[in-house]
């Protein structure tokens, strides 16, 4: 009996002690997960995380200060304009005394991180020779090839690099054979005058919009996309059939008019709410007809996933500083830095990030005068004072009826470089890597400002032609 009881004891014991010994282990486990797992993301991340979910935040509002105000106050009037010279402009104002000037500097933080990384390049004397007659047998630019200082500019929120290495401007190019850009688009032009369907568009066009009608101003016309990329997808045509006639006018008449058409479609079809305008010039630049032609997609639910980056990008801003505006601090910190230009309450940046060489932002609180005139001057002066007659831009117009997550009147132009040349100027690099640039931003604002001056009435530099 004795016995029996101390085997039955001995049972209970030995199995109370495993079932403590599981417990322990799994706690313990539990515990090691736990720590070693990432934490779990905070609602705000879950936000950002969410397609097409914007709250409504801070409006976007125009720099409230002259260009003047940003050398004077925040560089001590030390700007020197070139782009290598990124670095030590943020520099400055981080250190600068006035508070709105560290503000900048946290902003820019915020937005780019910029490296400035070094390379040398050994030539063998056969080489060596040839090299020197790429950059016109000057020995100081050869100093540059030999030690080349690159700067890289990341926008931290867009996730978009640029490479930027002056000595670029000096690869041998292709030679591009037979009539200039500007004669070969003439050529097109006149041969296809009143022959293409957009020439003929009351009767070579479809009807647009629901119900199916014309929509016209003086300058310009909306006509039915036959072949859609979007249920609300229409083409604006210019009277004027050969780019190179177009004038500030007409362009800016054709973007107001597709505001206009947008509006109108709004209204009597509501789910259609996010307008978004797409513009190539120049077969090189993917244009299909020589013919001005602008297409307008009006959209439900969200922008384009191109504006849409833009959105997520203007989200994660005001993550950071939930009282200020993505693209407020956008502007004001190429204003900042010296690459803005200005017409009445729109304002154009030569962007520090560009996609291509010279790309340009017009941005405006709305889609009015000045904002379609600032960006038909920005058209200008990529034309005539760039040279390049081979563009393409896109605009995002205001949400109609959507306060969420608002942008701006906004245009992104991107020159697309020789028309004449037969290689493309988007290749892997830019596809999958990032933007190899050589032209200086501010010198396409120095252009820019020029052309603005001048009211568009700018005749084209002799080395364009």
């Amino acid at each position: 009996m004795w016995r029996q009881r101390t085997l039955a004891q001995r049972w209970f014991w030995r199995t109370l002690a495993t079932a403590l010994l599981i417990v322990c282990t799994t706690v313990l486990t539990m515990t090691a997960v736990q720590e070693l797992s990432p934490p779990p993301p905070s609602r705000s991340t879950l936000a950002a995380l969410t397609p097409f979910q914007y709250p409504v935040w801070s409006e976007y509002s125009p720099p409230d200060r002259e260009d003047d105000w940003y050398n004077a106050t925040c560089l001590g009037g030390q700007l020197r304009p070139a782009l290598t010279e990124l670095a030590a402009h943020l520099e400055m104002l981080r250190t600068a005394e006035h508070p709105e000037c560290r503000t900048l500097a946290g902003w820019l933080n915020t937005l780019f991180t910029v490296e400035q990384r070094e390379a040398n390049v050994t030539l063998p004397a056969p080489f060596l020779a040839k090299v020197l007659t790429w950059v016109g047998g000057s020995e100081q630019l050869m100093d540059i090839v030999r030690h080349q200082r690159i700067l890289h500019v990341t926008n931290n929120l867009v996730l978009h690099e640029v490479a930027f290495n002056p000595v670029r401007a000096f690869r041998p190019q292709l030679p591009s054979a037979g009539p200039s850009a500007r004669e070969q688009l003439h050529a097109l032009a006149e041969e296809t005058r009143g022959s293409c369907d957009f020439c003929q568009w009351r009767t070579m066009t479809a009807l647009v919009g629901e119900p199916p009608a014309r929509f016209e101003s003086p300058l310009s016309t909306v006509v039915g996309n036959t072949l859609k990329l979007d249920g609300g997808h229409a083409l604006v045509l210019s009277r004027e059939h050969s780019p190179l006639r177009l004038t500030v006018e007409g362009r800016a008449d054709m973007v107001a008019l597709a505001e206009r058409w947008s509006r109108d479609q709004q209204s009597r079809r509501p789910q259609l709410r996010f307008p978004t305008l797409m513009w190539d010039v120049g077969q090189h630049a993917g244009a299909s007809q020589v013919h001005p032609h602008v297409h307008v997609m009006l959209s439900p639910a969200h922008y384009s996933a191109g504006w849409e980056r833009q959105r997520r990008a203007a989200l994660l801003f005001s993550e950071i500083w939930p009282q200020d505006n993505y693209f407020s601090a956008l502007v004001r910190a190429h204003a900042a830095l010296g690459l803005t230009a200005r017409l009445g309450a729109a304002v154009a940046f030569a962007a520090v990030d560009p996609v291509l060489d010279a790309e340009i932002w017009v941005v405006s609180a709305e889609p009015d005068a000045d904002f379609t005139r600032l960006y038909a001057l920005a058209v200008a002066t990529v034309e005539r004072r760039l040279g390049r007659l081979c563009h393409s831009s896109s605009l995002a117009l205001p949400a109609l009826a959507e306060p969420a997550g608002r942008l701006p009147a906004l245009a992104r132009l991107v020159p697309r470089g020789d028309c004449t040349s037969v290689r493309t100027d988007f290749s892997a690099i830019e596809m999958f890597a990032l933007s190899a640039i050589a032209l200086d931003p501010y010198e396409v604002v120095r252009e820019l400002r020029y052309t603005i001056e001048r009211n568009g009435e700018v005749q084209p530099r002799s080395a364009a032609a």
